[in-house]
């Protein structure tokens, strides 16, 4: 087998001579004084200078070969983690080549826990469910999350995913490993009819490979036992000249009794506020028992046509279940707001792009919505993302954690007190972008904005029927 490779010095300084080791199916990701099966010797390279070398291996090319950069580990590098290059097998199917690590193994609801996975180099990404036993019948895993990763073969996906509520229960941990297109992987559950201690592989057809020899691990997520503190304005009124009246309510929908605590008050502020942010105003409330609400109607200086925010314990004096729903606010009709009503048929898998131009909107943004109808068959195949006249881009969801059809109605808006990915289909309402629409405040929203859909995986078909931008 040849090997084509390059080697490039990137700083502006000399790299004395090095060796150059090479690794055929390993196991493992190769790191500076492991052992290969061939090293070259590199007598140095200038400052920005690239070397093009080929080098004949004893492997064919069904082999993964690994080619690390100083192998020995004897240049003072800035950088140590761009060393590594693999070469995958055409055909390789992605899959685990060790033990999946989970930490901790008993969670609160809502709590995080980090995944460790080790892979081949076939591998990009990792989608990590709640499952349970096939042979029971349990049939509909809950996804946790997609991990991404191991882009030039550092032979492990790690990342962390939050545990949602609900999700009380002991779980086996179900794990699908696949290719950066989803067109091929290997599917991880648990059956106990086949395997009671280690994990059954199929492949994204659900034909059975046979037993993986890699032992199940669980996780155990109990109830959240504290408060969870949700704040709402539920109505504004004027109350006279440079005056209005508030009515607040603020609930506990958590197991655990909320001690007193501060609810932070802003008028028309530049940016939604955030944990810390300096009120203009404030209310003390003594505390609220589990299950609990606190109403009261307040007066502040305010105008009509004000934005108005009101931050349950924004010094985050209690420890909450959750951090994500204690503002409640009341926006006036948006300054300016645009619409797409071409249909756009979505590509089965590709990509697709709609324009949306905005006009006479000279002032800046503050905060902004994303509106979204769109037809699928199969909603967690899709990653949609939303680009400003600028350039700038955020991805709005992605794999979503479902198996369920369409996005009917949904806002997207950074205040929304859960996350889109805590939603179920048909996604009608309010929810929380995966990445903020924050990105673009400070900005004019005049142009024209793109929104793109990338159908990941075939079968399924869609079409976005209509969007919309709201600007305040």
């Amino acid at each position: 087998m040849n090997v084509s490779w390059t080697i490039t010095n990137t700083s502006a300084s000399a790299v004395p001579g090095f060796e150059v080791g090479f690794y055929v199916n390993p196991g493992v990701a190769p790191v500076p004084g492991m052992p290969g099966d061939w090293a070259e010797f590199v007598p140095g390279l200038a400052p920005f200078e690239s070397s093009i070398r080929l080098t004949t291996l004893t492997a064919d090319l069904a082999s993964f070969v690994y080619v690390l950069a100083d192998s020995t580990g004897v240049v003072a590098e800035s950088n140590e983690s761009d060393n590594l290059a693999a070469w995958t097998p055409p055909g390789a199917v992605p899959a685990l080549t060790g033990p999946l690590s989970i930490s901790p193994l008993v969670v609160e609801e809502s709590a995080t826990v980090t995944v460790t996975a080790p892979v081949n180099p076939a591998a990009r990404n990792l989608a990590v469910y709640l499952g349970g036993d096939q042979a029971a019948g349990f049939t509909t895993p809950v996804l946790l999350g997609v991990l991404s990763g191991n882009t030039v073969g550092e032979g492990v996906i790690t990342g962390t995913l939050a545990v949602p509520l609900g999700s009380a229960g002991s779980w086996t941990i179900w794990i699908a490993v696949f290719d950066a297109m989803a067109s091929s992987g290997t599917l991880y559950a648990y059956d106990s009819s086949a395997s009671p201690s280690t994990y059954t592989m199929q492949d994204f057809m659900g034909t059975p490979l046979g037993d993986s020899g890699l032992p199940l691990v669980f996780l155990d997520v109990l109830p959240s036992s504290r408060p969870n503190l949700t704040g709402s304005i539920d109505s504004v009124t004027v109350a006279g000249p440079g005056l209005v009246d508030l009515r607040l309510t603020v609930t506990n929908d958590g197991a655990g009794d909320a001690p007193g605590f501060l609810v932070g008050l802003y008028v028309d502020p530049a940016l939604p506020p955030g944990p810390g942010s300096s009120p203009g105003a404030w209310l003390s409330i003594a505390g609220i028992a589990a299950g609990g609400s606190h109403i009261q109607t307040i007066r502040i200086p305010g105008n009509a046509g004000d934005s108005i925010f009101a931050y349950a314990d924004f010094e985050e004096a209690v420890p909450e279940r959750s951090e994500t729903d204690n503002l409640g606010y009341f926006l006036p009709p948006a300054s300016v707001t645009a619409t797409s009503s071409t249909p756009v048929p979505l590509a089965d898998p590709g990509v697709v792009t709609s324009d949306l131009f905005v006009d006479g909107a000279p002032s800046p943004i503050r905060f902004m919505t994303v509106s979204l109808d769109i037809s699928h068959t199969f909603d967690n195949d899709l990653v949609v993302s939303l680009t400003s006249p600028w350039g700038a881009t955020i991805q709005l969801f992605g794999f979503l954690p479902t198996s369920g059809d369409d996005l009917t109605g949904t806002v997207l808006f950074d205040l929304a007190s859960i996350s889109i990915s805590e939603g179920s289909p048909p996604f009608t309402g309010t929810f929380r972008p995966e990445q903020p629409l924050s990105t673009f405040a400070g900005m004019s929203p005049g142009g024209t904005w793109t929104l793109t859909i990338e159908d990941t995986y075939g079968m399924d078909t869609g079409t976005l029927n209509s969007w919309s931008l709201s600007f305040w």
